[in-house]
Parts: C-alpha cells; sequence; structure tokens
C-alpha cells in the first residue's frame, strides 16, 4: 500500500489535473520548467492518437511522454541521458518516431511553441 506525498511535494498543478484514472496515478515527480502547461496540453490532447481498442494498453501517461520530449527540445540532451523520473528514454523515443512518421509531431511542435520545426 503506498502513502500520498504530502502537498508540499506535489506539482503545483496537480490540484486542478483529473488524476481519477487508475491506470495512469499522479505523477510522483518533480515538475520542470518544460514540461507542458495544462493550456498546451488541451491544445495538443486531441491531436493524439486514442487509445487502440486491441493489443496492449498504455503504460505511460501520454502527457509524461511528451513532458519528456519537451525537455528534450528544450535542452538538447541525448535520448539516453533523459532524466530517470520521466519515462524510460526507449518508450520516449518509440513515440517521437512513430508521430513523425504519421506527421503527428509536427502538429504537436506548431501547438507546444507556436511554429512547426525547421524541415531538414
Amino acid at each position: 500500500m503506498s502513502k500520498a506525498l504530502p502537498s508540499h511535494v506535489l506539482p503545483p498543478s496537480a490540484a486542478t489535473r483529473d488524476f481519477s484514472n487508475p491506470r495512469f496515478p499522479e505523477p510522483r515527480r518533480r515538475r520542470y520548467p518544460s514540461d507542458l502547461t495544462d493550456r498546451q496540453w488541451a491544445r495538443i490532447s486531441p491531436l493524439l492518437p486514442a487509445d487502440a481498442s486491441v493489443g496492449r494498453r498504455r503504460k505511460q501517461p501520454l502527457r509524461e511522454v511528451l513532458d519528456a520530449l519537451n525537455y528534450r527540445w528544450e535542452t538538447g540532451c541525448a535520448w539516453r541521458m533523459l532524466p530517470h523520473d520521466f519515462p524510460a528514454w526507449g518508450t520516449v523515443y518509440s513515440y517521437y518516431r512513430r508521430w513523425k512518421q504519421r506527421g503527428v509531431m509536427h502538429l504537436i511542435r506548431a501547438a507546444v511553441v507556436g511554429k512547426p520545426p525547421r524541415r531538414r
């Protein structure tokens, strides 16, 4: 049985988020300046693919994956150097690769910074 963290340890926006989904409990990591705001999340969440009706269920909340991607964009760190309180770097990279191939990353990046990434 796990104990809840005291309110001073939780991120400031944790009180406003809906963590009623038992699959994705309250995050237990510190907040980074690069984390998505609730407003950014509201713009991005409709762009994300829905859960598949068959196959394995998601283990990581997509907001945590996007926070990790945003951290990497902001810091420029290598995939393997993502902090350990984010989902595993391989998980984050696989979402990034899949979304990039499907054109979703272009839309996400435009929603986060207001302009699309440069084409290489």
